[in-house]
């Protein structure tokens, strides 16, 4: 936030050494570039977001970059602005080229930095707040919403997009079950008779931001999240998948020193199925270094703590992890 409000007042009392754009007075340009600086900001800071953020889910960059925004996986508002210094400077330097690059009247500005915010809230809500007419109108088809953003956070991949759904179509990067997965929230919310009786409607943009009563859309268990092997030094992300969990690997405790890391998105844990609120069965588990798998149970001893036990005929090895966060 800092480096967010530091770019806002370098903007605002700096003249980029005169090549900045910003005007304050509404007469200096027609009015009707007031509405359509606002819209075109938008378009290009989307496009910006789309690749910047795909970008930073790069093995190569994920680590350095977008891992501390991703320890939350089901998110919350808190998350909006959760996210490392470097990845705030990047986006915050869009700011400056715009500026730059095109007019933008200060109220411009002001508007855009708010929608901006408001949206970044509402996309990590963790539950969805649309009305029911949203799912039949154009709108729809075009903006991101709740659901879109939290199956982001959720799977770790598609769905990059900040406000438009347009790069993440074109591109093929959006979820498959993103539709699918949205249709179920709101049935569950409204009825599927409601949902399915919905009449197109249009509404300003504007009326996206109303708070609405919503309904949560993941019930997550303890064992979503991010966990570090101190033994083995991988940080794995335990996602669920359908009725089952499974467990990539993201990332080394000390990359300098783990060929581990070379092997991102590496599946080490497969198909759990949950017993009970702390046992998880029937899985198998992998190691990034070696092709075969074992026969694999695990068990939360708390919510921060997880018990791994492989088996091969009679040779049993367990393993315990922490959840990243919970006692750092």
């Amino acid at each position: 936030m800092i480096i967010f409000i530091a770019a806002a007042w370098i903007a605002h009392n700096n003249d980029l050494g005169g090549y900045s754009r910003i005007y304050t007075d509404v007469n200096d340009y027609p009015i009707w570039w007031l509405p359509a600086s606002i819209l075109l900001i938008m378009l290009i800071y989307d496009t910006y977001f789309y690749w910047l953020h795909r970008a930073m889910h790069h093995k190569a960059f994920f680590r350095w970059t977008h891992l501390v925004h991703h320890k939350s996986t089901n998110p919350t508002p808190l998350a909006t602005y959760s996210f490392n210094v470097i990845e705030a400077i990047m986006e915050a330097a869009m700011g400056f080229l715009i500026f730059i690059l095109m007019p933008v009247h200060l109220l411009a500005l002001l508007f855009t930095v708010t929608l901006t915010f408001a949206f970044n809230v509402y996309a990590h809500l963790g539950y969805e707040v649309m009305p029911r007419w949203f799912r039949r109108s154009f709108l729809f088809e075009i903006l991101v919403t709740s659901v879109h953003h939290n199956l982001h956070h959720h799977k770790f991949k598609g769905n990059y997009g900040l406000y438009f759904r347009f790069w993440d179509r074109i591109m093929h990067t959006e979820h498959p079950d993103y539709v699918k997965t949205y249709d179920r929230i709101q049935e569950k919310r409204f009825g599927a008779s409601k949902v399915n009786e919905m009449k197109r409607a249009h509404f300003p943009l504007l009326l996206l931001m109303i708070p609405l009563v919503g309904t949560s859309f993941q019930e997550n268990s303890a064992l979503e999240g991010v966990w570090r092997d101190d033994v083995g030094g991988g940080i794995v992300s335990i996602y669920k998948d359908g009725d089952y969990y499974q467990g990539k690997l993201i990332g080394a405790i000390d990359p300098k020193k783990d060929a581990k890391v070379k092997r991102m998105n590496f599946h080490v844990l497969e198909n759990f199925k949950m017993e009970n609120e702390k046992e998880f069965c029937c899985g198998k588990l992998a190691h990034p270094n070696f092709s075969f798998k074992v026969d694999g149970k695990l068990r939360l001893k708390d919510d921060s703590t997880l018990v791994i036990n492989g088996q091969v005929g009679f040779f049993m090895q367990t393993r315990v992890w922490k959840k990243i966060g919970s006692n750092e």
